[in-house]
């Protein structure tokens, strides 16, 4: 997916199993504008894709039962979704983390705690490069 440099509202699905993380980003999200949907898990997230139909998607690294990394690398494959702009979110900016996030397909990396500058910032990458 190409995103277009001139949009300034975009659909973001927000991935992150700490509710309070996921909660706190889209309500930033929706305050700038974006409609913003939280999942809990990589399963549910999988099972709403298709239905909410996101133009950028931040997923946790470190949730159980399926990671972010393999969340990303099932992303890459699914019909539809293998071209949005997906950005690994980590509490760890290890070389490890950045090196299989870049591995599993990812666009970009945000180190947590998520704050509006932080968040600002990604979304201001994708603009600028147009995905």
């Amino acid at each position: 997916m190409t995103i277009d440099s001139n949009k300034t509202a975009f659909r973001i699905m927000v991935i992150d199993d700490c509710p309070h993380a996921g909660k706190t980003a889209e309500l930033f999200l929706k305050k700038q504008g974006h409609t913003a949907l939280c999942c809990q898990s990589a399963i549910h997230a999988l099972g709403t894709v298709t239905s909410f139909k996101p133009e950028i998607i931040f997923i946790d690294a470190d949730m159980p039962t399926v990671t972010g990394f393999q969340a990303c690398d099932l992303l890459r494959e699914f019909g539809g979704t293998e071209n949005i702009p997906l950005f690994i979110l980590s509490g760890t900016g290890n070389a490890e983390n950045r090196a299989e996030g870049r591995m599993s397909g990812a666009t970009g990396f945000v180190l947590k705690p998520l704050d509006d500058e932080k968040l600002t910032a990604a979304l201001a990458a994708i603009s600028s490069t147009g995905g």
